[in-house]
């Protein structure tokens, strides 16, 4: 019995650092698998970006300003918002003809409106911001001279 009871503690013990090996292995694929999901949260986390390197955060902001205004992508954007908007309006004119006949006057002028406006008012704002990006530095104003009484 002895012997049993000798063999039966080794294999208790063989057991205990068994599952200390597979503990310990689980844990360090633990941390394999965990440490690149929390670097790229910290990365991925821009308010805490932005909080910690405020100039930096407008520097980039900034230089990605100017990145799209010279790739002239600004521009492309309203042209498509401009066609979009020209789409929509003949959409609603479309549905406006479709609606009974005493609606025939309001509906030419609400769509030709559309068509008119949604274009040209994109395309001006985008050069009139261009042309206020180029504008020299705005001048303090002076104050108006006080006339007595």
């Amino acid at each position: 019995m002895p012997e049993h009871t000798e063999e039966l503690e080794r294999m208790r013990a063989d057991v205990h650092a068994a599952r200390e090996q597979v503990a310990s292995a689980l844990g360090e694929m633990r941390s394999r698998v965990t440490a690149p999901i929390d670097a790229a949260r910290s990365w991925l986390d821009v308010p805490a970006l932005i909080r910690h390197n405020p100039l930096a955060s407008v520097a980039a902001a900034v230089g990605l300003g100017v990145f799209i205004a010279a790739t002239g992508a600004d521009e492309k954007a309203a042209t498509a918002a401009a066609d979009s908007a020209r789409d929509a309006a003949a959409a609603t004119a479309r549905a406006i003809r479709e609606t009974p006949a005493h609606a025939s006057a309001a509906r030419e002028q609400i769509g030709d409106l559309l068509s008119r406006t949604a274009g040209s008012l994109a395309l001006a704002f985008i050069s009139h911001l261009r042309d206020d990006t180029a504008a020299t530095p705005v001048k303090a104003a002076s104050p108006s001279p006080v006339q007595p009484s």
